[in-house]
């Protein structure tokens, strides 16, 4: 339920109304297929790829767990998100027999580029290097950076709020002209 309170925080911020505008993202919820554990989010979906690592091979169609990262204004600790793993694997593996539990991820965070502007003993950066990186999509605008920064992209970076180190760097790369995007990967315990 708290992801309730987080996207209505978050419609605040980037639209400066309280609402939501993902709509369709609570029937994950209230259906009980989607659950969180301290830092993240998880439910039961299809894998992509063809992968092998640690004696685990998984094809398309092999259950794993899709992570989700919630804007909850929170940092993501390695301490807290390995929790998390260790939390949500027993839950999946326990209710939905869900074994080898194996994490997968979609998210502009886990763009490989992002590491260029993180410090490398910054919070960030541990959980991007905990994936193996199976796919990158790189964007021509910078819709998507609403996720950090909380206002739409207009056109002027000067705009864009740049009160944390990652928010100036992170500016500072689209003044470059740098390319965003996003990556899937995937994370073993």
């Amino acid at each position: 339920m708290c992801d309730l309170k987080w996207k209505l925080d978050e419609c605040r911020c980037v639209y400066g109304i309280w609402g939501t505008f993902v709509p369709g993202w609570y029937g994950g919820f209230f259906n009980m297929t989607r659950f969180g554990f301290l830092k993240l989010q998880f439910e039961i979906v299809p894998f992509r790829y063809h992968y092998e690592k640690d004696g685990i091979t998984l094809n398309p169609e092999s259950r794993v767990l899709n992570t989700h990262i919630p804007r909850t204004g929170g940092r993501l600790d390695p301490e807290s998100v390995r929790r998390s793993y260790e939390l949500g694997a027993a839950f999946f593996k326990e209710r939905f027999q869900v074994d080898p539990v194996v994490f997968v991820c979609h998210s502009w965070l886990l763009f490989p580029r992002n590491k260029e502007v993180l410090s490398p003993d910054s919070n960030l950066y541990s959980f991007i290097s905990g994936f193996d990186i199976l796919d990158v999509e790189e964007a021509d605008d910078y819709s998507e950076v609403w996720r950090l920064f909380d206002v739409n992209y207009e056109g002027d970076v000067d705009k864009l709020p740049q009160d944390t180190s990652f928010r100036r760097a992170y500016a500072d790369w689209i003044r470059k002209g740098e390319k965003t995007g996003c990556a899937y990967g995937v994370h073993m315990l």
